[in-house]
């Protein structure tokens, strides 16, 4: 275990290093924010509106999906690819540190960094939107932390998958648009769910933004069955990466590495 704590030492020490990159990184956050508070108090003012969510409640979940698209790594690390594509990978296939063991805890570290910056600059519109904006009670918190954990390795695993297909394919990345379209608006970040056709809910993505944010908004939930379906997703995407994981080895090693 301490070689993985090492790793995410040397990672928080990373982003320390390259604050500007930090900063530029979460600065798009309060711009869209703006962009989100102008269009929906446009459409809202017209008489517009959209499900059942007030102005207040399109604010408030759009200022969590904001936070959780920092905190879910839907891509995972691109280094990763990189490792496989340039024969690094035998670096950790000669050593006792497990390659997505290493990244899991490197990619924590730099999620947890660039989460909390995101809050940080989020506070003035917090403050500014205090009295319409939907705050969490103690239940609604800790749903809400229960299941953006959840998110989280729900992304992660997504995101290991995109990046063991370079055993297979070679570069991924030449797909990663379309992959971040699919997860934005099949995950809820593009908008609520609930005003998308119905099937969609019965998709694993829900698990990225949509469900988070109702549970931060005190929405019902029912807990117990989305637990254990996201559960049951989360150990179907493991076994595809120990699946692919495995035949990429075989493939890597059939090559020379």
């Amino acid at each position: 275990m301490k070689k993985y704590l090492e790793a995410m030492r040397c990672e928080f020490k990373f982003h320390l290093n390259y604050r500007l990159n930090l900063f530029f990184g979460v600065s798009y956050h309060p711009i869209m924010l703006l962009v989100y508070y102008f269009l929906w108090t446009f459409i809202y003012r017209a008489g517009g509106s959209i499900g059942n969510y007030s102005l207040g409640g399109m604010l408030t979940y759009y200022l969590i999906t904001g936070l959780l698209g920092m905190f879910v790594p839907i891509f995972a690390y691109y280094t990763m690819t990189e490792n496989i594509k340039k024969g690094d990978l035998i670096f950790f296939l000669t050593r006792p540190l497990d390659f997505l063991g290493y990244y899991y805890f490197v990619i924590l570290t730099g999620c947890l960094i660039w989460s909390m910056s995101a809050i940080i600059v989020s506070l003035p519109f917090i403050l500014w939107w205090r009295n319409i904006l939907i705050f969490p009670c103690i239940n609604g918190m800790l749903k809400g932390m229960i299941f953006t954990i959840i998110a989280f390795n729900m992304a992660l695993t997504l995101g290991f998958i995109l990046n063991l297909l370079t055993f297979f394919i070679g570069d991924p990345f030449g797909i990663s648009g379309f992959y971040d379209f699919l997860i934005s608006l099949l995950g809820g970040w593009v908008l609520p769910l609930d005003v998308l056709p119905g099937f969609i809910q019965y998709l694993p993505f829900k698990y990225l933004y949509y469900i988070p944010a109702r549970a931060f908004m005190n929405y019902p939930i029912s807990l117990t069955k989305e637990l254990l379906t996201a559960m049951l997703w989360l150990v179907f995407f493991f076994a595809v990466i120990r699946f692919m994981w495995i035949m990429g080895i075989k493939k890597y090693e059939a090559f020379g590495g």
